[in-house]
């Protein structure tokens, strides 16, 4: 199972396109506005999410454009929240911004407007490569940020599942409802196949470092994992 959720939404898998439209549908959290303040109302659905293994799928969406990179550059911050420091989490080499044009942004094809003139939306090798780079460092970076407050709505990652080992199945479930929302803008019961998916990505995180499962340690790798698998997904970069 886990090994599906990455070929369907892995970004070296399947480009996903989902049918956008506004919802009064309160939040997991069963508050308004908690994560939806930090996406676009417009990108929020209720639709069926489609099978994502379908033919149907596969054949009318395999060359979907992704985000520029100044969209990217801009979404980061807004899903990650703030670091320990207060400031907006980006995705940094050697303290400067990946994604600008002095690390990454001239290699990924942001346009110079002399010999360039537009930007390539195709996923590249090189493109999915940097890809899982900031995913892996944009979310260790959420991980320590949530590790600092003791109040829950200051936390990104975890804000509905307490990681001291007392978070009850209910929590898990509906952590990963909100955190669908905040990073893919889906907004899905806890019934949905995709609520169970990344319910084994986050057991997978929690088994992976060989200490009791209900440990901070495990339990922060755990939410870690599904971090990364959504900021890998296609549904995160798509345009």
């Amino acid at each position: 199972m886990i090994r599906r959720v990455f070929a369907a939404l892995g970004l070296c898998g399947l480009i996903i396109i989902f049918d956008a439209c506004a919802s009064d549908t309160p939040s997991p959290a069963g508050e308004a506005g908690e994560a939806g303040d930090l996406i676009e109302a417009a990108r929020e659905t209720t639709a069926q999410v489609p099978d994502l293994n379908s033919d149907e799928v596969v054949n009318s969406t395999r060359w979907a454009r992704r985000l520029q990179l100044d969209r990217l550059q801009a979404t980061i911050p807004r899903v990650a929240g703030k670091g320990v420091d207060g400031k907006p989490i980006t995705w940094r080499v050697n303290g400067k911004e990946a994604l600008s044009d002095a690390v990454f942004g001239k290699v990924l094809g942001r346009p110079d407007y002399v010999r360039q003139t537009a930007e390539s939306r195709v996923s590249t090798s090189l493109y999915l490569k940097l890809m899982r780079d900031m995913a892996r460092d944009v979310c260790t970076q959420m991980v320590v940020a949530d590790q600092a407050p003791s109040d829950n709505e200051k936390r990104n990652l975890w804000r509905f599942a307490p990681i001291d080992g007392s978070a009850s199945e209910a929590e898990i479930s509906q952590n990963i409802q909100y955190l669908l929302l905040r990073f893919l803008s889906l907004r899905v019961d806890a019934q949905h196949e995709l609520v169970s998916d990344y319910r084994e990505v986050f057991d997978a995180g929690v088994a992976s470092l060989g200490v009791d499962p209900q440990s901070v340690a495990a339990q922060a790798e755990g939410w870690r994992g599904v971090c990364i698998a959504l900021l890998e997904s296609a549904a995160f970069h798509i345009d």
